[in-house]
């Protein structure tokens, strides 16, 4: 099982489910792995799993959706983990840092009257 916990901080979050347009799409995807929320932290949990030795194995079948908005730029996110296995002899921990960097700027400048482009500054 891989463990996931990160601070919670302004501008930043982790989806606790998929949304679909049609509810009928849910059954076809994927197991979305579990989030849970407290005061501090996004915990994000995946089902157990094995992994054979000297080798590789997805964690999650869906992959965790972490949103990041104009509030998040200049942020340091720590990501802690912590992976379980029976073929494991300790539990493995560390830590992940990314630094969330400011998205390029958009401007509108206009074309025609009536129309609108969007420019990369």
């Amino acid at each position: 099982m891989l463990k996931l916990r990160l601070k919670r901080a302004d501008g930043m979050g982790i989806s606790d489910k998929l949304y679909f347009e049609m509810p009928e799409q849910e059954q076809f995807a994927l197991p979305y792995p579990s989030v849970k929320k407290d005061a501090n932290d996004y915990i994000v949990t995946s089902k157990p799993f094995s992994i054979p030795p000297e080798s590789t194995a997805p964690a999650f079948r869906q992959p965790p959706r972490i949103w990041l908005r104009e509030a998040a730029a200049g942020q340091l996110v720590r990501v802690q983990y912590s992976l379980e296995s029976s073929v494991l002899s300790s539990v493995v921990t560390g830590e992940l840092q990314i630094r969330v960097r400011p998205a390029a700027k958009v401007h509108a400048k206009p074309n025609r009257p009536g129309t609108a482009r969007a420019l990369a500054g």
